[in-house]
């Protein structure tokens, strides 16, 4: 059973699978805290997920299917 930091993890996540969002459009389609979001984006960060991030600082899941980090949550 998973706990409600790696849902919100996941949530974010498949927020922003295949579309650049910044952190406050994250943050409102999952109920999260702009802040919360940027912790838990910067923390998957430098756990190994290699997001990609456009010149206007949003955030997008990395292109190729799942991440092998990811399958291991």
């Amino acid at each position: 059973m998973i706990g409600r930091a790696e849902r919100r993890a996941i949530a974010i996540l498949e927020c922003i699978q295949g579309i650049y969002l910044t952190y406050e459009e994250i943050g409102n389609q999952t109920d999260t805290h702009p802040n919360t979001v940027k912790q838990i984006l910067y923390a998957l960060s430098n756990g190994g997920i290699n997001f990609q991030v456009d010149h206007s600082g949003k955030w997008m899941t990395p292109n190729g299917g799942r991440n092998r980090k990811l399958t291991k949550i």
